[in-house]
C-alpha cells in the first residue's frame, strides 16, 4: 500500500479542477487487508480495490439508460472488461458492487480479490459507502 499511498499523494499535490475528491484507505475484510482508493473526476469516477497490492484487472461500468417504453425504472449497467484477466466471478461482483453503490457515471473499476463471495463484496460496499460518505462520494452524479 505504501507505493500506492505514494502515486495518490503525488495525484493530490497535482490536483487541477478536473479532480473532485481522492480517498484511499486499507480495510480488512474477511481475513484479508484491502486497499481501496475511490478517485472522482468529474466526467467518470476510478475504483481500485486490491487484496494483492497490486493494480491488475480493469473493468468499465456504463449506466445504461432504461427502457420507457417497458416501464423499467431501474438503472442498468453495463460492465465490460478492459484489460487483465477476466472472470465471471468479477463481473459479477464488479454490477453487485454497481448496483448498491448506485453509480452515477462511468466508473472504472480495478478488481483483484482472493474470493469474489457474496460476503466479502458486501463487506467492501459497506466498507465504501462508509469511508466516502459526507464528500463528493462514488456514488454521486455531476
Amino acid at each position: 500500500m505504501e507505493n500506492l499511498n505514494s502515486v495518490v499523494s503525488s495525484l493530490q499535490s497535482n490536483q487541477d479542477s478536473s479532480f473532485s475528491n481522492i480517498t484511499t484507505f486499507a480495510a480488512k475484510i474477511g481475513d484479508n487487508v484491502t486497499d481501496i482508493v475511490v478517485i472522482n473526476f468529474s466526467n467518470q469516477d476510478l475504483l481500485l480495490i486490491t487484496q494483492y497490492m497490486k493494480v491488475a484487472n480493469l473493468y468499465k461500468v456504463e449506466i445504461d439508460n432504461p427502457d420507457t417504453q417497458l416501464n423499467i425504472s431501474d438503472t442498468v449497467y453495463s460492465v465490460s472488461h478492459v484489460s487483465g484477466s477476466e472472470s465471471y466471478e468479477a463481473l459479477a461482483a464488479i454490477r453487485f458492487l454497481a448496483e448498491k453503490l448506485n453509480l452515477q457515471k462511468t466508473t472504472y473499476v480495478f478488481l483483484d480479490l482472493k474470493t469474489y463471495e457474496r460476503s466479502v463484496v458486501t463487506e467492501i460496499i459497506e466498507t465504501i459507502s462508509e469511508k466516502v460518505k459526507g464528500n463528493d462520494g462514488i456514488s454521486k452524479k455531476n
